[in-house]
């Protein structure tokens, strides 16, 4: 017979809770360094499966099933809106009628459609310097018993540091709305952990689920309507 979901969440949670606490900070390291919106989701999705993990150490696995299911439907909300984004600039990029005598600034405005790596190594080294800092810090502030809840496992402690950690360095290198709202979806994720310990209500988490889809849906809308306006 084959295992349930939460069956199989509670499993794995028991020996992968370091393995995954690394994964949740290399995966928001990405989304802070790398620009490309396609590395991004993928990054989130990713960390929405290891956080899922990790919540399993501090809530039940049911809780923490549905934790990663609301994380894995943000992460299709935001890839659709970025990739009709994408679509609709591409689509406007074809029909654009170019001048001969401005060839070069055609060129020039379709190559990031034409490279989406392009833009990748824009601010790269800071930006993989700064991630590494948060990082140290954030295991630093995890040994700290003061700022640790008890009953919180290391690997969690770590996990929540450095998302918050992380995800504030992001909010303060971008404003792209997507990526901003995948940043503020890191924090959040972050708090959720570190409030689990103190309070594992059911109405609480089903609170922060709300808060997630506002914060995506505010995300996707003004995404949209700044790319009207471009």
């Amino acid at each position: 017979m084959f295992p349930t979901f939460t069956e199989l969440i509670e499993q794995f949670s028991s020996f992968a809770s370091t393995p995954a606490a690394v994964g949740v900070l290399i995966t928001a390291g990405i989304i802070v360094a790398i620009t490309d919106w396609r590395a991004s989701v993928f990054a989130l999705a990713c960390q929405s499966i290891l956080a899922g993990l990790l919540f399993s150490r501090v809530l039940p696995p049911q809780l923490a099933g549905v934790k990663m299911i609301v994380g894995l439907l943000i992460c299709v909300q935001i890839f659709l809106t970025a990739r009709q984004i994408a679509s609709k600039k591409k689509s406007e990029a074809k029909t654009v009628i170019v001048d001969p005598n401005a060839q070069s600034g055609a060129a020039e405005a379709a190559s990031p459609d034409q490279s989406p790596f392009k833009n990748i190594a824009v601010g790269l080294p800071f930006r993989v310097v700064a991630v590494i800092m948060i990082i140290i810090v954030g295991w630093q502030l995890s040994e700290v018993s003061d700022l640790n809840v008890s009953g919180l496992p290391t690997a969690v402690s770590l996990a929540t540091f450095g998302l918050v950690g992380l995800g504030l360095l992001g909010l303060g290198l971008t404003e792209e709305p997507l990526k901003v709202g995948m940043l503020l979806i890191t924090v959040l994720m972050g708090f959720e952990m570190y409030y689990a310990a103190v309070e594992p209500a059911l109405a609480v988490m089903a609170l922060l689920a709300i808060v997630d889809f506002a914060v995506t849906l505010g995300a996707c809308y003004l995404a949209a309507v700044r790319r009207g306006e471009a």
